[in-house]
């Protein structure tokens, strides 16, 4: 009998916060807007908004949180009577220190 095990060790990147930014909205600067090359989570603090990405508008209120795909134009747009506080951390894949042992490379299958 092959005692092979039916489970695969299965290796995921690392995620590491680049930075959080606490974000405050005001009369003056109403709308903030993101574009970054990592991940973004953005968590509501307090207040009342609205996300705009790619023409579509999604409404946010505190305990919002939004994961937003790197590379993606988006804007946060505060609601004038009740404005937005915010934190926005950015999120990287952390880079491999050592390869893998080779247990744990992939193999191709012919």
């Amino acid at each position: 009998m092959n005692n092979v095990s039916e489970w695969a060790e299965s290796h995921f990147p690392l995620y590491t916060a680049d930075s959080i930014r606490s974000l405050y909205s005001t009369s003056n600067l109403p709308m903030y807007k993101i574009h970054e090359s990592v991940a973004v989570l953005i968590a509501i603090a307090s207040g009342k908004g609205t996300l705009r990405i790619n023409d579509q508008t999604y409404e946010l209120i505190e305990g919002s949180v939004i994961l937003l795909p790197a590379n993606n134009h988006a804007a946060l747009i505060t609601n004038l009577l009740q404005p937005l506080h915010a934190y926005k951390l950015s999120i990287r894949t952390r880079e491999e220190s050592s390869p893998l042992p080779e247990s744990a490379k992939p193999r191709l299958q012919a």
